[in-house]
Order: structure tokens, then C-alpha cells, then sequence
């Protein structure tokens, strides 16, 4: 799997990373990299800076294939793992333990799911401190000046 290209436009720059304004793509469909400003736009946060990018700017930005990949895990494959673990334990107890099977499954499902999220944005936090999975600006398109 191939890194994703996207371009924007620099909206802050603070340190050595970016906030990038970009226009919603096909691509975008599943993805969670992005949050929508009051606007409606899509601002993609923590962008590593290493072009030297500045407000006003056009980039291009590249997302790693890793962060496409964790993206489809976190909202597709985990969630739905811990439902269904979840119940599945919650089942056997209620058949260990004589109570309702439907009850202690949905409760297992419930608390599975409330751990699965939990632990997801534990995950999501220390990769966006990570460098390795980091969108980054890949090239300066435009310089802010120069598009007028």
C-alpha cells in the first residue's frame, strides 16, 4: 500500500507543525485524520513541517499508508471485534453463572466496546506524536504571496 497525496492550503503554523485547509476528496470517505471547522471545511491537524511551509501557502501532503491502514482499523475492524468478544464472553459467563445469556452478553458487548475506544484513543494520541506515521508536507505548491 502506497502513501495518499493530498493539497491545502496553510491555515496556522506553530513550531515545526502546520493546520492544512483541504477540500473533501473521495478518498476522504472512512478516513478520521481530518475535523471539520465550523465552516464545514476539513482542517487536517499536526502536519510535520519540514518544507518550511508558512501561513497562506499551498501544500502537498502526504499520509503515510500506515495511517490509512490504522484509520480502517480504529473505525471498522476493532469496534467490532470487542462487540462481538465482548458478548461472546458475556455469554459464557451468564451460562457459567445462571443469569440471563442475552443480559450478560449485551453487557460484555457494551464494555468491550467502551475499552476497545478507550484503548483506540490511547493509540491515536501516541501516533500522532510519532514522526513515523505523521502526515508531512511533502512539497510547497504555492507560496502564500505568490497566488494573488
Amino acid at each position: 500500500m502506497s502513501a495518499e497525496f493530498e493539497r491545502g492550503t496553510v491555515t496556522a503554523a506553530q513550531g515545526g507543525r502546520i493546520e492544512v485547509e483541504m477540500g473533501l476528496s473521495a478518498k476522504c470517505e472512512g478516513c478520521t485524520l481530518c475535523d471539520r471547522d465550523g465552516s464545514g471545511l476539513l482542517v487536517m491537524r499536526e502536519v510535520e513541517n519540514s518544507a518550511g511551509a508558512r501561513v497562506g501557502d499551498v501544500v502537498e501532503v502526504e499520509i503515510p499508508a500506515s495511517v490509512k491502514v490504522a484509520a480502517a482499523l480504529a473505525l471498522y475492524i476493532i469496534p467490532i471485534a470487542a462487540l462481538l468478544g465482548g458478548y461472546l464472553a458475556g455469554d459464557l459467563l451468564g451460562m457459567l453463572v445462571g443469569i440471563s445469556r442475552d443480559a450478560t452478553g449485551a453487557m460484555g458487548a457494551v464494555g468491550a466496546a467502551v475499552v476497545a475506544f478507550l484503548g483506540l484513543r490511547r493509540r491515536e494520541r501516541k501516533m500522532s506524536q510519532s514522526h513515523t506515521s505523521s502526515p508531512r508536507v511533502r512539497a510547497i505548491i504555492a507560496r502564500g504571496s505568490e497566488r494573488r
